[in-house]
């Protein structure tokens, strides 16, 4: 509890610097920061004012866009946010909902980078929702016909975000809905190698089955270029060797030895 209350502390010191969009970000991020932990603090800002015999749900959009600061489901941020794209931070299911049912784009993408957390321009609600872990809101904007494939600035696609934040839950509702794991980003990564580069072994071995072995030999480079501590030996296939995915499984196990605990600056984020 103690740093739900330092989030709270933080979240109220940046909005009264005047850092808006600082304060929006820690706001948001408070389901992902404690999940399983403790509930959010949604009331940072006094005094809303709730209608008589108003829809508690309506109510929660509206208290929703108060509390960040928003007048408007279509408003857009100075840098460059919906409040959609902040509510697949948040990922509360209900409040998604009715955003959507609210006319709230679920194609909705940022406008600008987001260094804090890594976004590109062009990155859309689907894949901040697929990177932090909230598959519920996920479900709700692919059920809603969210661009599974939508690329943004980086080339990277929103199974790329599952990918590098280790959500093999998300991968999966990604992959029954009839998102695509192949394509490069801008580093020249499938899913599979982002799934590498975090060590992530549990979406590794959920996008086996996904990766032409070619790119399983290129994941071991990957790791290693981000992690690197120890060798990898016996990884070599003889030219003319049938591909199965036996020899999938075997490489996996090979790199999931060798210990792969690269962390992210946003690690914390992602766990849970």
């Amino acid at each position: 509890m103690s740093h739900a209350f330092d989030t709270s502390a933080r979240a109220q010191a940046r909005m009264e610097r005047g850092d808006l969009h600082q304060y929006r970000l820690l706001l948001n991020l408070q389901r992902v920061q404690f999940r399983h932990l403790a509930e959010p603090n949604r009331s940072f800002l006094p005094d809303f004012a709730k209608e008589e015999e108003a829809d508690d749900d309506l109510c929660g959009v509206a208290n929703f866009l108060y509390q960040n600061g928003f007048r408007c489901i279509t408003e857009r941020s100075d840098a460059g946010w919906t409040p959609i794209c902040f509510a697949a931070l948040d990922g509360e299911p209900r409040l998604m909902l009715k955003l959507i049912e609210s006319h709230a784009d679920v194609n909705a993408s940022l406008t600008k980078p987001e260094p804090l957390l890594g976004f590109g321009v062009g990155t859309c609600c689907l894949s901040i929702a697929a990177y932090v872990k909230n598959n519920e809101a996920l479900q709700l904007l692919i059920s809603h016909r969210a661009d599974l494939n939508h690329v943004d600035s980086f080339s990277a696609t929103v199974a790329h975000w599952a990918a590098v934040g280790g959500n093999t839950e998300g991968l999966r509702i990604l992959r029954d809905a009839g998102a695509s794991f192949e394509g490069a980003n801008v580093l020249g990564y499938s899913p599979f190698r982002m799934a590498c580069s975090g060590g992530h072994v549990e979406a590794m071995k959920m996008l086996l089955a996904h990766t032409p072995l070619l790119e399983v030999d290129l994941g071991v480079h990957t790791a290693i270029l981000h992690e690197g501590r120890r060798p990898f030996k016996g990884l070599v296939i003889p030219a003319g060797s049938p591909v199965s995915i036996k020899d999938r499984e075997d490489k996996l196990f090979l790199l999931a030895g060798c210990g792969l605990p690269w962390a992210s600056a946003f690690s914390w984020s992602t766990s849970g």
